[in-house]
């Protein structure tokens, strides 16, 4: 096989390179690679200086051209291919200023240690991976009214921004940086956005606003830059483009372009093994998503408007012997993020939701510990102290609760301990009236027990004067505490120390 190499050539003396050729002289030159069968499968460009913008368009005709192309080590002013149809496009460790590939359909296309680079544009493009790797781009990658399965960012060496707009729809997007990196995506539909295995450097800039996403996962990622998502709404599907046959009508009748499959998917948010940084969401759905998923990560510096966090957190399957711990650890940051912009109220919901998944992991732990140990008394007491809390006014966000529940309470207690002065059930609806007008006073825990024995009992038996003053002793206790959740409960919107 024959390769372009150490060769200058100009625009004109580029016409049938598409052919496997080139002309230099008058005379013609191949430098295409044979297949095991003897077809031309791949146009290399290895070393060459091109003085002028090189322009591939309408070249092939026939179903036997169908070829790879690689451009290795060369020099390209500006690069346009349009209606086209190829195999892979590889194109590395060369100089290029300008690259626009437009309305052709093209197998992998990658990008790798390109110098000197202005701008990539793709415009009306189906495509079933791109590959972005060690780029130096001084202006940004624009991506318009494309389909694409695959996009991979990785490996920087220095800023990079791409621009993802005007109805784009990409089935797979990950982001894998190892420095500075800005990126802007807009008004796109993606299947899986993921940003993983990498460090956000602090001068990095991720911006995505106003995307439909099936899936986004951060995994394994410090960072250190500024992430913002804007407008961000779930949807339960995502779409692979499947490119047709490629007969030589390709882009001239849509229907030999490629196909969309549409595939049902539940929506998920997953964040894993991670520091999300400055990392904020304004006007995001993400309580419409399916599920959201969580495991050691840090969200404590999340900055959130108009947003809801969820309140149901689930974790990864092979990690569901954690689940408890995770979610614990989910909503005590949740909770965090609110205390720290002062909203108290909202923290109180997820304090609320903490303490409930804290309860739940006593009770597991109940199940491996002796009993009458120390530490079996220790997590009874706390349990005890949760499920009261639970019960009375749910951590302090219930008034209705803790009224209703101090009012039951208090009836119970009252009935036992008017019981026990001899007072019992009949018709004597007087009687019940007299006794009802007390039982508001039964409440206070400083009145004297004997003022209130002296005006409702009817027995002198004294075993049973012994009994109700200690059953109301005991009624002091529970309803000092029934009462005192009621005014915490009330005190939910007043200041907190």
């Amino acid at each position: 096989m024959d390769t372009l190499n150490k060769e200058k050539l100009t625009n004109d003396e580029f016409t049938n390179i598409w052919l496997g050729y080139y002309s230099t002289k008058q005379k013609y030159k191949k430098f295409y690679q044979f297949d095991h069968e003897g077809h031309a499968n791949r146009v290399i460009i290895d070393n060459i200086e091109f003085v002028e913008p090189i322009h591939i368009y309408d070249y092939i005709d026939e179903d036997d051209y169908f070829l790879d192309i690689l451009i290795l080590n060369s020099k390209i002013p500006y690069l346009h291919i349009e209606h086209i149809k190829t195999g892979d496009i590889t194109i590395s460790n060369t100089e290029i200023g300008h690259i626009e590939l437009e309305k052709s359909l093209c197998g992998i296309l990658s990008f790798e240690d390109l110098k000197g680079l202005e701008e990539i544009v793709f415009f009306i493009m189906t495509l079933p991976k791109v590959i972005f790797e060690e780029l130096d781009i001084r202006k940004k990658v624009a991506i318009n009214n494309c389909g694409i399965d695959e996009l991979v960012v990785t490996n920087y060496s220095k800023k990079i921004q791409i621009n993802i707009d005007d109805g784009s729809g990409i089935s797979n997007l990950t982001i894998a940086p190892n420095s500075t990196i800005s990126m802007d995506l807009e008004d796109s539909q993606i299947g899986t956005l993921q940003i993983k295995h990498g460090v956000i450097t602090r001068d990095s800039i991720i911006k995505i606003n106003n995307c439909k996403i099936n899936i986004f996962l951060f995994e394994s990622t410090l960072n250190l830059g500024v992430i913002s998502l804007k407008g961000i709404k779930p949807i339960n599907y995502y779409t692979k483009w499947h490119i047709k046959k490629r007969d030589h009508k390709y882009y001239r009748d849509d229907k030999h372009k490629y196909s969309i499959n549409r595939i049902e998917r539940n929506s998920e948010v997953q964040f894993l093994h991670s520091d999300l940084g400055k990392f904020s969401m304004i006007e995001c759905e993400l309580e419409k998503f399916n599920k959201f998923v969580f495991f050691n990560t840090k969200i404590l510096e999340m900055f959130i408007a108009g947003t809801k966090l969820p309140t149901i957190i689930s974790v990864p399957e092979e990690y569901q012997n954690e689940s408890l711990e995770q979610q614990r650890l989910g909503f005590s940051q949740f909770k965090k993020i609110f205390e720290n912009r002062g909203d108290s109220v909202s923290a109180s919901i997820y304090q609320a939701k903490e303490l409930d998944i804290y309860r739940e992991l006593l009770t597991q732990e109940k199940k491996s510990l002796s009993i009458f140990t120390r530490d079996w008394f220790n997590n009874f007491g706390e349990r005890t102290n949760l499920m009261l809390n639970r019960f009375s006014n749910y951590y302090g966000n219930n008034w209705l609760r803790s009224t209703i529940v101090t009012l039951i309470a208090t009836f119970f207690f009252f009935t036992v301990y008017s019981f026990l002065l001899g007072n019992r059930l009949g018709n004597d609806f007087q009687l019940f009236f007299k006794l009802f007008s007390y039982s508001f006073e039964f409440i206070n825990p400083l009145r004297k027990s004997t003022e209130l024995e002296n005006v409702i009992k009817i027995t002198d038996n004294e075993n049973w004067l012994s009994l109700a003053r200690t059953w109301d002793y005991i009624s002091r206790i529970f309803l000092a505490y029934f009462v005192y959740q009621t005014v915490q409960a009330f005190r939910k919107f007043g200041k907190k120390s």
